[in-house]
């Protein structure tokens, strides 16, 4: 085995070894840094195929021949194999293909294109409404030989425009059909339906059962009006973090978005940002001011002092004591200042986060990341949209 499929051999002990290790997303300092947790079946899934590739590489490098070696002295060896000692088989020859009769290839050659071309025709045509019903079969081969032979077409191009015209509003008229069909089974369904014991019908037609039940406890759910933009922390440092934050006791920001989650600890976020703005307008927002843009343009200036299950409630010495929906009134909450440092690389998960690093390296399965504010950040591979250096 030469030194390429050596290596490979060993990255391969290097994923496996990762699949032991996947409990945490992030793994770094508890006080300082971002802890992340992730499902085990992603691990499992991206493994998998990477581990494969590597093989495949590992064998394919394996099997080329190595340069040939410097010319030597002979030497003895130290155990020599009597001629005849050991009987090597044969190998054996392999067989010759059968012959086949030109008209068997014919008959079998000519089903194959047969069938690939009605494939193709089912696709192309199949999903406006076209089946076997609406077609003459005479008349299709008989077209069909024609274009392939490259004649003349057997009716003349105002005819052939006229009946793929009809046969458009054949196929409108069907689907209509069967629209007009299925809506009247719809409303029948309803109308039987909304008899049924407990069964309740709004003004719009709206249908629910109410289940008697009991609830110990309720909480109001996240609004997920703003779901195409989801919120983000803006870090001391540049980075980005994609996520739906919460404030812990400890003084950790929870952040989670899909199946990342990681905890940062408050003092290394500048801005928490709930809702879409402008690069533009971001720019012009004061550095360091400690305070919630509402989403109608007015500023609260005061201290964060909780974030939970979508509230969060403000200190102000103006104002007073004030709980806000995060989700639909809060545009931003400013905390502190930004000090970029440079960083020549920039890590982006599939999240969406952006983490910046003055250096970076590769470990077992994972990328490591000396992010400014945070120290080592360690991330799996199977959750990195990108890698960049500036």
């Amino acid at each position: 085995m030469g030194t390429e499929a050596r290596d490979c051999s060993y990255l391969l002990r290097i994923f496996c070894r990762g699949n032991a290790q996947s409990k945490n997303l992030f793994s770094t300092n508890p006080k300082s840094a971002p802890k992340i947790r992730f499902h085990q079946h992603n691990m499992i899934r991206n493994f998998i195929p990477n581990a494969l590739a590597l093989g495949l590489i590992a064998t394919a490098t394996a099997q080329t021949p190595a340069a040939p070696a410097a010319p030597t002295t002979a030497v003895t060896p130290a155990v020599s194999v009597t001629p005849g000692a050991a009987e090597v088989p044969a190998v054996p020859e392999t067989p010759a293909k059968p012959v086949l009769d030109p008209a068997v290839i014919k008959t079998d050659s000519s089903y194959a294109l047969g069938f690939r071309t009605g494939g193709s025709f089912a696709q192309q045509f199949g999903r406006f409404g076209v089946s076997v019903a609406d077609l003459d079969t005479e008349s299709f081969l008989k077209g069909f030989l024609a274009a392939f032979k490259g004649e003349k077409p057997g009716l003349d191009e105002e005819k052939l425009q006229a009946a793929m015209q009809a046969l458009g509003d054949l196929l409108q008229n069907r689907e209509k059909e069967s629209a007009a069909t299925n809506l009247e089974k719809g409303k029948k369904f309803l109308d039987e339906n909304g008899k049924r014991a407990g069964v309740v019908t709004t003004t719009s037609g709206l249908q629910w059962t109410l289940h008697a039940t009991t609830f110990d406890k309720v909480e109001v759910g996240v609004d997920l009006s703003n779901r195409l933009f989801p919120p983000r922390a803006e870090l001391v440092s540049g980075s980005v973090i994609v996520g739906r934050p919460v404030l812990a006791e400890t003084g950790l920001v929870d952040f989670r978005w899909g199946v990342e989650e990681v905890s940062l600890p408050l003092r290394s976020i500048a801005r928490l940002i709930y809702q879409w703005v402008s690069p533009a307008w971001l720019g012009r927002a004061p550095q360091g001011q400690s305070g919630v843009w509402l989403a109608n343009g007015e500023f609260l200036e005061g201290d964060l002092r909780s974030l939970h299950g979508g509230r969060l409630r403000l200190s102000s010495v103006l104002h007073g004591a004030r709980t806000l929906d995060a989700n639909s009134e809060v545009l931003m909450v400013g905390l502190q200042g930004t000090s970029p440092i440079p960083a020549p690389f920039e890590v982006t998960t599939l999240s969406g986060s952006v983490w910046r690093g003055q250096s970076l390296a590769f470990g077992d399965n994972e990328v490591i990341l000396q992010e400014p504010a945070l120290g080592k950040v360690t991330i799996p591979i199977h959750y990195l949209a990108s890698i960049l250096r500036r």
